[in-house]
């Protein structure tokens, strides 16, 4: 039984967008609110879809081998991203709650043709952004000391901007209010809010940015209008 309704969703997922397709998933057990947009995607062993209001997934995205992958409201994805995951590091994870689980929250910008491996975990803030296209996140590492794979978590805070062709590794956690500059590798352990990062590892490269218009947004882009009447998160004082 289990392995048809895995063929049945694969089966779906290549549909065209409409309120049929979401009303056919959601008798599959997943979470789909009607007024969502997903294009033809693949869908291979997802155990949990949730997609908010509003929220558009693109033409041609994978999601593979995933626990639960979970859309906020008013959220956009963009073609072609692949976001997978391999749940055999459940016993090696940091937090197993998290192995094999994305979460995207509202008013996410994620473009085109991104790599996100979410073994461990990922997590993206509301009103943030994956901008341009080969930007890699890993939540997965094959440890030399011990000869293992491990996994954790990796982190996007609200209200954060990452730039094309960077990385994010296994554990790392980019601020919220902070922007990692394009061909930047993020490792675990940075903390100061509203600060660009960028270099190979990536450090604060200005740690004032408080007065950029991106943090202030009232809308995702000036050229799309979602999120208007969602208030945009509050951010920390620091």
């Amino acid at each position: 039984m289990r392995k048809l309704r895995a063929l049945l969703v694969l089966a779906v997922g290549f549909l065209p967008a409409s309120r049929r397709k979401n009303g056919l998933l959601n008798r599959l057990g997943h979470q789909i609110h009607p007024t969502a947009t997903i294009a033809p995607i693949v869908l291979l062993r997802v155990r949990k879809l949730r997609v908010g209001a509003r929220t558009t997934i693109g033409f041609g995205n994978a999601l593979r081998g995933l626990r639960l992958a979970e859309f906020g409201e008013e959220t956009e994805v963009g073609p072609r991203n692949d976001f997978r995951a391999n749940l055999a590091h459940l016993k090696t994870a940091a937090e197993p709650d998290l192995v094999g689980v994305l979460k995207v929250g509202n008013v996410v910008f994620i473009s085109k043709r991104h790599v996100i491996d979410c073994s461990g975990g990922v997590v993206i803030g509301d009103w943030s952004g994956i901008a341009g296209r080969g930007v890699f996140i890993y939540s997965h590492s094959y440890d030399p000391q011990f000869a293992t794979m491990t996994c954790a978590p990796t982190r996007i805070g609200q209200n954060c901007m990452v730039a094309a062709m960077t990385t994010l590794a296994m554990g790392s956690t980019l601020p919220e209010a902070s922007i990692l500059a394009m061909g930047g590798v993020l490792l675990p352990g940075a903390k100061k809010t509203y600060s660009i990062y960028g270099g190979v590892p990536a450090k604060p490269l200005s740690t004032d940015i408080k007065g950029w218009k991106y943090l202030h947004r009232t809308q995702m882009t000036p050229s799309n209008k979602k999120g208007l009447g969602m208030p945009p998160p509050a951010l920390s004082a620091d």
